[in-house]
């Protein structure tokens, strides 16, 4: 199957756990999902972190994939 996200790498990624992207999910658990992270980021704020937050809501994103397909186009428009 094709994705529609873009890769771990791409700097939007980190630009949603720092808040400088904003959104209104239609899915609570994907909005759950971002403030976990972002919360994580905040207690500990390393590189090793934002890997693992990234890699967390990638694949969360992924997994759901099709339900978000409306809020992952709107952020990474």
């Amino acid at each position: 199957m094709d994705t529609i996200l873009p890769s771990k790498d791409d700097c939007r990624w980190r630009d949603l756990l720092e808040s400088k992207i904003t959104h209104n999910f239609s899915l609570l658990a994907a909005g759950l999902c971002v403030s976990r992270n972002i919360r994580m980021l905040k207690r500990k704020n390393t590189e090793e972190t934002y890997q693992t937050a990234i890699e967390d809501v990638y694949m969360f994103f992924q997994k759901y994939e099709k339900m978000l397909k409306n809020d992952i186009a709107e952020i990474f428009k």
